[in-house]
């Protein structure tokens, strides 16, 4: 009896872990489409990269740019703008 309750348990605290990272997941998901949305309105000649004056238009973008900006060459990449949108996360274009 006492197995089965363990088991019981162990079935459902499995359960709630993956129903928590499954929530996680869609959050982050929704998090970067709203983040390439957004990147994708700033790009405004297609280039795939944001420079300062496109940054402009976005007010704490402009003031971090250079800090965003991680490899120093003027633009930010999709994954420099995508990390500076969520500041958990280093800064980094590998």
């Amino acid at each position: 009896m006492k197995a089965l309750i363990a088991l019981f348990a162990a079935a459902l605290f499995t359960t709630a872990v993956a129903d928590d990272q499954s929530k996680r997941d869609k959050t982050r998901d929704s998090s970067m489409r709203t983040s390439e949305v957004k990147f994708k309105q700033l790009d405004r000649d297609g280039d795939n990269q944001l420079s300062k004056a496109e940054a402009q238009s976005e007010d704490v973008l402009s003031a971090r740019f250079s800090k965003v900006d991680s490899n120093s060459d003027g633009f930010l990449s999709k994954l420099e703008y995508e990390n500076s949108e969520n500041t958990d996360r280093p800064v980094t274009d590998r």
